[in-house]
């Protein structure tokens, strides 16, 4: 296990924790191309909607591709799991088409600023690929997939192993926010609201698009500078 550096304070930098679906990535957007490649195989969008929710039901809320594909196949026994997986892969492998425009920029904002940049999402192997094809993952210094839903268990490693003064941690899920608020209530928590979704009564901020988190870190470093 990587120690945390032994850097002052002073010279800490900033870190930027991120989550990647509806922050970095558009899920929504994804998993209407996703729905549209399984109706090639008679998989109707109800049929695709109830067996989607159905495996969240069962892993606790993440998304696990394996279980997904089970669930319809059982449904339509002459589908075969393997093509769907096959099928599937072909469309993460596209994973970069379906960042937010804003997205990259930021990161390189971050890397030029000395902000430090970390990646927590909730997720299997799918996720892992969804990530590693995106193009993103050399702006990390550190990202963890996780099973855990609330993110804590990923968060409190990343804080505990990346030299940093002050961590934002920004997410699309109330949920997710209030429970890092309740366990982790020194992290600061920004709630990326890019569509019109619940919002989370405990978060720091809330902003539509990542030029609301730049304003957020420009006020950090005034504020430090003062």
């Amino acid at each position: 296990m990587r120690k945390k550096q032994s850097v002052s304070r002073a010279v800490r930098p900033l870190l930027c924790v991120l989550d990647f679906d509806g922050v970095l990535f558009d899920d929504r957007t994804f998993k209407k191309a996703h729905q549209k490649e399984f109706r090639r195989y008679n998989v109707s969008s109800r049929l695709y909607r109830d067996t989607y929710n159905e495996t969240k039901q069962l892993t606790g809320g993440r998304y696990a591709s394996s279980i997904h594909y089970a669930l319809i196949s059982r449904c339509v026994p002459l589908l075969s799991r393997a093509l769907l997986h096959k099928k599937s892969a072909m469309l993460v492998k596209q994973s970069r088409r379906y960042l937010y425009a804003d997205a990259k920029p930021f990161l390189r904002w971050c890397r030029k600023s000395g902000i430090a940049l970390a990646l927590v999402s909730t997720g299997s192997s799918f996720q892992k690929k969804k990530v590693s094809t995106s193009g993103l993952a050399p702006f990390f210094g550190k990202i963890i997939v996780t099973k855990d839903v609330s993110k804590v268990a990923g968060m409190r490693i990343v804080i505990r192993t990346v030299a940093h003064r002050q961590v934002v941690f920004v997410d699309d899920k109330p949920a997710v926010l209030n429970d890092i608020k309740k366990k982790l209530p020194e992290v600061y928590a920004v709630q990326m609201r890019r569509h019109t979704q619940e919002v989370s009564e405990q978060t720091d901020a809330r902003v539509h698009s990542f030029s609301g988190v730049k304003k957020i870190f420009h006020a950090i470093e005034t504020k430090s500078a003062s």
